[in-house]
This record gives structure tokens, sequence and C-alpha cells, in this order.
């Protein structure tokens, strides 16, 4: 065959198997994550993952913690600041945006020249004012991935009194344990809340509490609420965290009404899957501690080459899904395995699938696809 033959040969056949997996020769971005919080259901989920997902796609991954005391708006820019310029510089970061401060983190960036994802917070129209959409004002600024917090806070309150109608066809009296004021998951879920109970004005909302986000502090403002009502039915959560408070606390105060009560929270904890399975939690809606692994796979084929803004959207919203007590076992396996188990985040990837018209991220489809 001549060698003009051989090559339109060539073409040929690349034009009937376009999508065929190509091989990744791949390089190995450097990433640190700077973690919000430690000892915490979701965040420990979040880290557990990343690495699930570093070690699959062949990252550099180094988890950092901020310090307790620079957990908030105005100190925890000056504490990444800091970190990055103590030692070697990554390829990115993945950050937690601070409510109020979201503009501060997105400035060391450019300042420093460190790429970055953000997640976890919501960008709200005052804050898009602000800061700009990913890569216009802050040319750092890759990406944002956020779970839909307020369909989250709407979907927990309408399951919820739905689950109340099956026991009691009379209007529910709600107490509302949520996390910080300067959280936009606590803002968002709360709007998402309030936008189903004014549907239902007939419930009524005996008490809101605000906590720290903490198991600990849900457990002693429960214990307060719950000696001073006798009558409630539903308590809507704002996190398993605080499920797992507020469940201590029923056993303490109020152990008679541990199954009475029907509880129900936000971000699929291992350790608030046994109390569905037992009845004393009624559902989690979850899935978006993925976020950070969804965030590796886009930093992974950026760094090789292959842009995400051909095929994704640059703020990234993230839906959340049901575990309750019909398939919480299912679940509970996928979520908390053994450590040999590893996962397969290749197939995410532009970088080793050419075929990818966009990318799917899913909680629900991943668990499903790692069973078999």
């Amino acid at each position: 065959m001549k060698p003009a033959s051989w090559l339109l040969s060539l073409m040929f056949l690349l034009l009937i198997f376009p999508s065929v997996a190509q091989e990744c020769a791949y390089q190995k971005p450097k990433v640190h994550f700077y973690m919000p919080d430690e000892n915490h259901f979701f965040w420990d989920n979040m880290s557990r993952f990343m690495q699930h997902a570093a070690n699959s796609l062949g990252i550099d991954l180094t988890v950092k913690v901020i310090p307790k005391a620079d957990r908030n708006r105005f100190t925890a820019s000056i504490a990444t600041e800091k970190y990055l310029l103590s030692g070697t510089k990554p390829d990115y970061l993945i950050s937690y945006l601070w409510l109020g401060g979201e503009d501060r983190i997105l400035q060391v960036a450019d300042k420093l020249n460190v790429p970055l994802i953000t997640l976890n917070s919501n960008l709200s129209d005052d804050i898009i004012k602000k800061t700009g959409f990913p890569r216009q004002k802050y040319k750092n600024w890759l990406a944002h991935i956020e779970p839909d917090d307020f369909i989250a806070g709407y979907q927990l309150s309408k399951s919820l009194l739905k689950q109340q109608r099956k026991v009691n066809s009379a209007a529910a009296n709600i107490v509302i344990v949520s996390g910080s004021h300067d959280s936009s998951a606590h803002k968002m879920r709360s709007f998402g809340l309030n936008a189903n109970i004014e549907q239902h004005p007939e419930h009524q909302i005996l008490q809101y509490i605000y906590t720290d986000w903490s198991a600990d502090d849900a457990e002693q403002k429960s214990i307060a609420v719950l000696k001073r009502f006798n009558d409630i039915d539903v308590i809507w959560a704002a996190s398993d965290n605080l499920a797992y408070g507020i469940n201590r606390a029923i056993k303490k105060a109020t152990p008679e009404r541990l199954t009475n009560i029907i509880l129900g929270s936000i971000d699929w904890s291992p350790e608030v899957l046994p109390l569905i399975k037992k009845g004393e939690v009624t559902l989690s809606l979850g899935g978006h501690f993925l976020d950070g692994s969804w965030a590796l796979v886009l930093l992974f084929d950026h760094f090789n080459g292959f842009d995400f803004i051909e095929r994704s959207e640059l703020v990234i919203n993230t839906q959340l899904s049901v575990i309750n007590k019909n398939n919480v076992e299912r679940m509970q396996r996928l979520i908390n395995p053994p450590e040999k188990v590893k996962y397969d985040f290749t197939y995410l990837s532009r970088c080793f699938n050419n075929n990818i018209s966009d990318y799917q991220f899913d909680g629900r489809a991943f668990f499903n696809r790692s069973e078999h």
C-alpha cells in the first residue's frame, strides 16, 4: 500500500470510530484541599472519597484542615494564604467559600496565581454581583460546585410532612434545627424549608434552633426543646451531624418518643445510616460529599489539556438523593465500604474517554455503577 493510501485509510477509520477510548498519557497534578472542618461526618466523607478519586486518577492530593480559630469569613483566607506560602505551591486548590467573605479566597488565588475550584457553598445573586461568575473577575477561579440546597431543604420538609401524614392526618408541630448564621447551606436549606411550609400554613413551627453545626450543640439545645414541648411531631435537621445530636437528646430526655418523632436530615453520613435502619431517623438526603471528587476529575482533565469549559457549566449544581429504610442496607455498604475497595473515577474523565459529550456527575449513578 502506498503511504498516501495508508494515510487515507487511517483517516477513514478515525471517522468511522470517533468514540474509541483513548489512552490517557497523563501528568499528575498536585492538588491541595483546604478543608473547613475535621471530625465532621460530611467533610470526613468528602476527603475520604477524594482520596479514592485521587488514587484512581493519579493525583497527588494533600488535605489540610483550616485551624478552628480561622473557620470564619474574616480569617479563613488569611490562613489559606499563609499555608500556600509555607510550602510548595500546588498546581490547584480546592476550597470552601465562607458566607460574606467569598471574594477573599478568590483574591488570594489570583494574588498567588493558584487556579482553584470552590465548592459546597451556594452562589446567590448577591454573591455573584460581588464576585462575578468563575473566570470573569477572578481569572484563577475555574469553577464552582454546589449542591442545590434550596431544593434539598424543600424536599426534606416535604418528605417529612408526607411521612407524618401517614401517621397522623392532623397538622404537624415542627421543630427546626439548623446551622450557623454565617453558613450559606443553612441559609438556602432554610429558604427551601420555608417555601414548603408557606404552601401548608396549617403546620406550626414550634421553635427554630441555630447551632454551630456540631452534634453536641444540637444535643444540648434539643434537650431543652424536648422538655419544653411534649407535642413535637417532626424535627427538620439541616445536617446528619445535627440529627445525630438530636437522636442522643431524644434518648436522654424523652426515650419513649424515639420512634414517634419524625426526624430527617441531610448529608448521607455513615453514622446516621444505622439510625435510619432502626427507624430512629426517617431519611437522609445526600450525595454531595462527592462534589470534592467531581472537582478532582475536572482539575485532572484541565491539567492534562482538556479544559472542562468546553463540556460543562462553570457553576455546577448537584442534586441530592434519598436514603430511607427501603435502600439503607445497600447504600450503607457502598458509602462505607472496607478500605480495600477501590472506586473507579476514570470513566468520568475526558482524558481517559474521548467519547464524553458532557460531565455526568450524579451520586446515585456513581454508586449504581460501582456496585457492578
